[in-house]
C-alpha cells in the first residue's frame, strides 16, 4: 500500500522540491510543447484517462493479491505482475514522451516511479520466496528452529537451489 501512496503523491505533488505534480507537468508538456500541440481540455482528460486507468488496474491487482488464500499462489503472483508492469509500461511511454519533448522535472519524478516499482517489485518477491521456504519446512521434521531450517535451504549444498557446484578444486578426489 506504501507504493499506491508513492505513486499518487509524486503524481499529484512531485518529488522533492517540484512546484507541481507528475499530471501538472504532463498537461503542460501536453499543451505548451511543439511536438504535442493538443488544447487544455484534451490534455487534462487524456491525463485523467491514462491516470485513473492505471491506478484502478493497480488496485483491482492489489486487492487480488491481499485478498488471495494460500493455494491462490498462482492469481496473486499473476496480479502482482500484472500491477507491477502496468505501472513500468505506462511510466516507460510517458518517459520517451518527456524526452522527446525535453521535460526535465517530468522525467525525474516518472524515474522516481519506476525506481519505486521496481523496489516493491523485488520486496514482494522477497516475500514470495521466503513465504515458499517456510512452507517447505515443516517443524516436525527439522530438529532446529523453522527459520534456521528455511536459511538452510539457501546453501550451495541445497539440490533445489544449486545453481554452480563446487569448484574443481574444493571437490573430493574419487
Amino acid at each position: 500500500m506504501s507504493w499506491i501512496a508513492f505513486l499518487a503523491s509524486v503524481t499529484v505533488r512531485g518529488v522533492g522540491g517540484a512546484e507541481h505534480g507528475l499530471l501538472a507537468e504532463m498537461q503542460l508538456l501536453l499543451t505548451v510543447s511543439p511536438a504535442f500541440s493538443l488544447s487544455f481540455g484534451f490534455a487534462r482528460a487524456l491525463l485523467t484517462g491514462v491516470v485513473v486507468v492505471t491506478l484502478t488496474a493497480v488496485l483491482w491487482a492489489l486487492m487480488i493479491a491481499v485478498s488471495a488464500a494460500e493455494e491462490e499462489r498462482r492469481e496473486r503472483t499473476v496480479s502482482l505482475v500484472g500491477a507491477f508492469a502496468g505501472v513500468l509500461t505506462v511510466t516507460a511511454a510517458l518517459t520517451i514522451m518527456s524526452i522527446f519533448a525535453e521535460a526535465p522535472q517530468a522525467l525525474t519524478m516518472l524515474f522516481a516511479i519506476q525506481i519505486a516499482t521496481l523496489a516493491s517489485m523485488l520486496a514482494a518477491g522477497g516475500v514470495e520466496i521466503a513465504a515458499e521456504v517456510l512452507r517447505s519446512v515443516s517443524g516436525e521434521e527439522a530438529a532446529e528452529p523453522k527459520q534456521v531450517a528455511a536459511i538452510r535451504q539457501f546453501t550451495p549444498g541445497h539440490a533445489g537451489l544449486a545453481l554452480v557446484g563446487p569448484p574443481a578444486n574444493d571437490r573430493e578426489p574419487r
